[in-house]
């Protein structure tokens, strides 16, 4: 059965809710001095256990019945089978009746037919079972357990899914959380207790890396109905974290509700030590009027090659008036004038988005991070979370939002779960062999091994693109928990309509598009065939949103100065990539691992932006519709970005709602404590720290009026 399989021991790592208790507290007690970001915030009070609660283990064969009064004729709701254990609100009566508590109520679902009201909320049903048979024989039924309420199975990831800053949300027909002896754990990035994961030490010390100072960053951005306050948080935030100058092209400047935004923009012209050691830190603001885009055209070599790659990006940009085509064109601007100014390293992100460095001594100057990068790469490519709001209305989504999804890019199965050829789980590391031009998936590195390299020089790009085997299994372990909250939502998306003719998502996606398939791209297992074969997914994870809404492939940083002397700079490749300006390959790194840069992406937060955007969004473009393009490579693989164009285009002002509450928000089934208990997504209230420290920061800098050089 469903419960049985969910109590089953599986092969994997074991851990104690008592050694978890005990490193959160110490944690937080005596590390919140040292680094208050990296010290896990406190869970939420979520195993409210009454006093007196008790553990009891089945003894009688096969199973005993569970009724819903303390009675022996009362109706029977259910059994629980011999072996389990149990958790009891009480000691036993002196009628011999053990109450069940509300969680055991919870996880075993009994009495969901018993009453209308949800669980969780207005109460549970109250359920009993018999402590012993009755009449003359008296056979035993229960018996109390002697590890006491640490034996209760579910006690472990109730607490892990608390550690994590995520409480369940029970109610009938909802998620259940699975027994704690599973052990699965999928993140690579954090632990069990919620504290953020240290980056292992470099192999080559930075100081052997002949940098002889700090890079020079910049970030550039197309900017289009931003909030002002959350346009200041942004500029603020990576200003403190180093980038001495954020560009922002300003795609409709003439639109009077831009003028707030490009108001709070201006006030952060003039430089200003806002950066770390007094870094002087300014904005460019560029307004994109019709003039304007007519020069950035003329001069881009998009427009002046008109070949292989260059030529899709100016149809996007002349015909359909794509968004990303007319990014393409910004930022390729932002690094003519970055490469001229001997800027070192250019970020293209969103502002909706922030560059977090979880390493908040070694890298809480995002220079330090980039000086630490070999020589040889030419590219960082930087994993996403994605930010889940917890509320419908939102205005500053970095001060209020701060549970994310952690990207697949991160997740890898622990050193104590490993699997072999076939996939099978094991309790040894898997032996294998490796040819020339590969590295073993079990070596311990830092950020910059070149195992994580999507290209090299001398290699076959397939040897080092394709991930490694306990990253591909996390990912399988992942998709089975999503097949889990695809049966639940289901029939919502059916409500709404939303069986509509999408068009298909391929398998796999290229690194230069927006999929979220990304997740399940070369999954197959060693000796399965090729690197490239295609799995066959299931069709409800095909076709409706489970995990993230939107991309799920990362953002990249580029160096602003690539090959020999007066060679042009990089091309932007949509917006997540970038190629030589001669159209060759970057040699780019993936950033992943503990102690790993991320891009929170705060997509969707706050139902009015939500539906402000796509408003946008989905008119004004050339094609049959007026909505933005559905057959950009990977559009496919964004369901919930598809289904909210639909929603858009029909008016249906509800249906949004809907839709939001949903699949935005995401947790109507709890869904994000069934997803935090794996390491799936946590809370991370150490952004918000940095975001009010950078917002002190610009203001005390802003009344100065100057600084050092840095």
């Amino acid at each position: 059965s469903e419960r049985a399989n969910r109590s089953r021991p599986r092969a994997g790592a074991m851990f104690d809710f008592e050694d978890l208790d005990r490193a959160v507290e110490a944690r937080r007690s005596s590390e919140a001095a040292e680094d208050p970001e990296r010290a896990p915030s406190p869970p939420p009070h979520l195993l409210d256990v009454p006093a007196g609660a008790q553990v009891f283990r089945v003894v009688r064969w096969p199973s005993v019945p569970v009724r819903c009064a303390a009675e022996p004729d009362a109706t029977i709701v259910g059994s629980l089978e011999h072996g389990r254990l149990v958790l009891a609100a009480r000691a036993a009566s002196a009628e011999g009746w053990v109450e069940l508590a509300d969680h055991e109520v919870w996880v075993c679902s009994f009495g969901n037919d018993l009453s209308n009201t949800t669980l969780g909320s207005c109460g549970f049903a109250s359920v009993f079972v018999p402590l012993r048979e009755e009449g003359s024989s008296g056979i035993q039924f229960l018996e109390l357990a002697v590890d006491g309420l640490r034996a209760w199975p579910f006690l472990e990831t109730l607490r892990c899914a608390a550690s994590n800053g995520i409480a369940w949300r029970r109610r009938r027909g909802g998620l259940l959380p699975n027994a704690g002896h599973d052990g699965l754990w999928l993140s690579g990035w954090h632990e069990r207790c919620g504290r953020l994961c240290a980056a292992p030490p470099l192999r080559q010390p930075a100081s052997s890396r002949r940098v002889p100072r700090l890079p020079r960053l910049r970030i550039a951005l197309l900017v289009r109905g931003v909030p002002p306050a959350c346009l200041e948080s942004f500029i603020a935030f990576h200003h403190a974290a180093g980038f001495e100058r954020v560009d922002l092209f300003f795609d409709t400047p003439a639109e009077p509700c831009e003028a707030a935004a490009i108001a709070a923009a201006d006030a952060f012209e003039g430089p200003r030590a806002s950066g770390p050691g007094g870094l002087l830190c300014s904005v460019r603001v560029f307004r994109c009027t019709d003039e304007w885009w007519a020069e950035a055209r003329r001069r881009s070599c998009f427009y002046q090659r008109r070949g292989d790659i260059y030529e899709d990006t100016v149809r996007l940009d002349s015909v359909v008036h794509d968004v990303q085509a007319r990014q393409s064109v910004a930022v390729e601007w932002a690094l003519r004038e970055a490469q001229k100014d001997g800027v070192d390293w250019l970020l293209h992100i969103d502002a909706d988005e922030l560059l977090f460095c979880p390493e908040a001594e070694r890298h809480s100057d995002a220079r330090s991070f980039f000086a630490e990068v070999p020589e040889s790469f030419s590219a960082v490519r930087i994993a996403n979370l994605e930010a889940v709001p917890e509320q419908v209305d939102i205005e500053n989504w970095f001060e209020e939002v701060t549970v994310f999804k952690v990207s697949p890019l991160l997740m890898s199965l622990g050193r104590t779960q490993s699997v072999d050829r076939q996939g099978a789980k094991r309790g040894s590391r898997p032996q294998r062999r490796f040819g020339v031009g590969q590295v073993s998936d079990e070596e311990d590195d830092d950020l910059f091994s070149f195992k994580h390299a999507t290209a090299m020089l001398g290699a076959p790009s397939r040897d080092f693109g394709r991930p490694p085997l306990r990253e591909r299994w996390a990912r399988r372990e992942l998709v089975e928990l999503l097949g889990e909250i695809a049966a639940k939502r289901r029939p919502t998306w059916r409500a709404l309509g939303l069986d509509v003719a999408l068009p298909p998502a391929p398998m796999s996606a290229s690194r230069d598009s927006t999929a979220g398939g990304e997740l399940f791209a070369n999954s197959g297992s060693e000796g399965e065939g090729p690197e490239t074969e295609e799995e066959e997914l299931p069709q409800h994870l095909v076709e409706l949103p489970c995990f993230f809404n939107s991309y799920s492939n990362g953002k990249v940083a580029v160096r602003c100065s690539v090959g020999p002397p007066g060679e042009e700079p990089p091309l932007p490749l949509g917006v997540h990539g970038f190629v030589r300006a001669n159209g060759m390959e970057l040699l780019e790194l993936q950033s992943k691992g503990p102690g790993a840069p991320v891009i929170l992406h705060y997509a969707n937060c706050g139902l009015r932006h939500w539906t402000e955007k796509y408003a946008t969004i989905c008119k004004g473009h050339g094609t049959s519709d007026g909505a933005f393009c559905r057959e950009r490579p990977g559009a496919a693989t964004l369901r919930a970005h598809l289904a909210a164009r639909e929603l858009t285009l029909r008016g249906d002002a509800s249906g949004l709602e809907r839709f939001y509450r949903s699949f935005i928000m995401g947790d109507e089934f709890g869904e994000l404590g069934y997803l935090a208990q794996a390491g799936a997504v946590l809370r991370l209230p150490a952004v918000q720290h940095r975001v009010a420290a950078a917002a002190g920061r610009g203001s005390e800098a802003r009344a100065g009026g100057g600084g050092d050089s840095g």
